[in-house]
């Protein structure tokens, strides 16, 4: 009967033989990834994005309401800018209407005033031709109120540089100095503004007032 002897390559007496070691695709000096289960690394992966997500998705609104802010703070921009222009187009038409206006206005006064001295003139005996002229000036005052124009009323008035022209200074001691005593062509108003001012005869008053007069008699 035959034994078989085990051959003992490693010149140790009493150790077993050492294991085969598997080959491994890491390369020198490198740790082999260790294998994970793929429900775990699934699990930890929704964990993280749990986690994460708050912060990803606040940032993601942050972002999308800067922009629109950004586009509405344009849209308010173009938005100013376009009243503005639409309010300059519109005082420029305006201007321009009422230059044109003023104009043709300003022209006609002084046909005006001839009629109204011619109105002025007529006696009473003519009074065909004065009902004729009457008839025109009521058409012509009508015409000018339409569009806004009305007559200075200067008689008995104190005379102001702005509002009226002095042609004459009349001396008199019956009125106070400044005192307009006659109007020698009228003035109108376009609204509020002045169209024409009224040229006018105004008082000259040489006597000083009674208080200045009993200073001097107290002297």
């Amino acid at each position: 009967m035959f034994h078989l002897k085990h051959k003992n390559t490693n010149n140790s007496v009493g150790h077993p033989p050492e294991a085969k070691k598997i080959p491994s695709d890491a390369p020198a000096g490198q740790e082999t990834p260790c294998k994970i289960d793929a429900a775990q690394i699934s699990d930890e992966a929704k964990e993280k994005i749990f986690k994460e997500e708050p912060n990803i998705l606040a940032q993601t609104i942050d972002a999308e309401k800067k922009k629109a802010q950004d586009y509405y703070d344009q849209l308010a921009s173009l938005k100013a800018e376009f009243d503005n222009y639409r309010k300059r187009m519109e005082k420029e038409a305006a201007d321009l209407i009422k230059a044109g206006r003023k104009e043709v206005l300003s022209a006609f006064l002084p046909i005006m005033d001839d009629i109204y001295r011619v109105h002025e003139a007529i006696s009473k005996n003519e009074s065909g031709v004065k009902e004729a002229v009457d008839i025109v000036f009521r058409k012509i005052e009508k015409i000018i109120a339409d569009f806004r124009v009305r007559k200075m009323e200067c008689d008995g008035k104190e005379f102001s540089p702005h509002v009226h022209s002095a042609v004459l200074a009349e001396k008199t001691d019956k009125h106070k100095n400044g005192i307009i005593l006659k109007v020698l062509s009228n003035g109108y108003y376009l609204g509020d503004e002045i169209l024409k001012p009224a040229s006018v005869v105004v008082a000259k008053n040489e006597k000083p007032p009674p208080a200045q007069e009993e200073m001097k008699d107290g002297k």
